[in-house]
Order: structure tokens, then C-alpha cells, then sequence
């Protein structure tokens, strides 16, 4: 069985959202489906997602200002501009500012399966899953204690294993 990382869809046309979630469901994808940066932002901030589709005309501002977001707070993240013909320039500037593609409105399934899996082959290629298992595996074992907050933190760090992620972990020595 393969597993898929789950992807973020960022649009705001409902009937695109159900177009681009049954096409990626095929490929055994799942899209979590949002249409307002805000939605976006709160749902990054409970769930990682290495791979964003994301429209850039959205009902509460620029997709570009919620591209600088991802890629700042998750700079090996995959984003993947969608946008229509009249944005083309926005397109371009996503670009540059460090998205991986873009498709235009309403793309096909194919290019956009073919984004799609070009992006996770890029994640595959930039993670190492034996170091990263390994960094987890010391860091986790330097916890002692049993207290319910050790175990939250133990959970999180084993979350956060599979992630590309930087994390800091402070606190005062010797207290559980």
C-alpha cells in the first residue's frame, strides 16, 4: 500500500475544488479543500502539508501573500500556483518567488497529475528518511520523563519525524 502525503487546496470556486479533489483521489491523493487564506493559514497551523495547490485570486487577498508564507515557515514545501489566463503575470511572479508550477485555469487531469507527482518525486529526492528517522530517534530518547507533557512532546516530535521541518525544543532542565 502507498502513502500519499495529504495536499492542501487553496481555491475559492467550489466546482474547481471538486474537479481537482476527484482527480487527485484517483492517484490516491487526498485534498484537504479551503477557499479563503485564512482557512489556509488555520489549517497549516494544525497540519503539515508538503504540497499546496493554491489559487491566487482568493475572496480575502493574494495567493502570492500566502506563498511567501508557506515557503517561509517551510522552505522545502511544494506550491503549486493555479490561476487564470488574466493572471498570467501573477503566475510569473509566484515564480520567481519560489513556487514550482503553475497551470491555468481549468488545467487538465493530466498536467495537473503530472505536477503533482513531479512535486512529491522533488520532496522524495531532497528527504533522506534514514537521517531523518535517525535525528528522531536521538532526539526523542534524550526525554526522560512520564509526565503527560513529555508524552504530548514525545507525540509531536514523532509527528514531526517525517517532516523537513526545524523545531526548537526549550525548557528548563531537570523538571518534568
Amino acid at each position: 500500500m502507498r502513502t500519499r502525503p495529504n495536499i492542501l487546496l487553496v481555491e475559492d470556486t467550489l466546482t474547481m475544488q471538486v474537479l481537482y479533489a476527484s482527480i487527485l483521489a484517483v492517484k490516491d491523493f487526498t485534498a484537504i479543500c479551503v477557499d479563503t487564506l485564512a482557512q489556509a493559514r488555520a489549517t497549516m497551523s494544525v497540519q503539515y502539508f508538503p504540497i499546496v495547490l493554491l489559487d491566487l485570486s482568493l475572496p480575502d487577498g493574494d495567493g502570492l501573500d500566502l506563498l511567501d508564507e508557506i515557503l517561509r515557515n517551510n522552505p522545502q514545501a511544494k506550491v503549486i500556483v493555479i490561476t487564470a489566463n488574466g493572471s498570467m503575470n501573477k503566475a510569473i511572479e509566484a515564480m520567481r518567488r519560489g513556487a514550482c508550477d503553475f497551470l491555468v485555469k481549468p488545467c487538465n487531469a493530466k498536467k495537473l497529475i503530472g505536477s503533482v507527482e513531479l512535486a512529491l518525486s522533488d520532496l522524495k529526492e531532497a528527504s533522506d528518511p534514514a537521517l531523518t528517522a535517525a535525528v528522531c530517534e536521538a532526539a526523542s530518547g534524550n526525554f526522560i520523563g512520564y509526565s503527560a507533557t513529555v508524552q504530548l512532546l514525545r507525540e509531536n516530535i514523532d509527528a514531526l519525524g517525517p517532516t523537513n521541518v526545524s523545531v526548537l525544543v526549550y525548557g528548563e532542565g531537570g523538571v518534568d
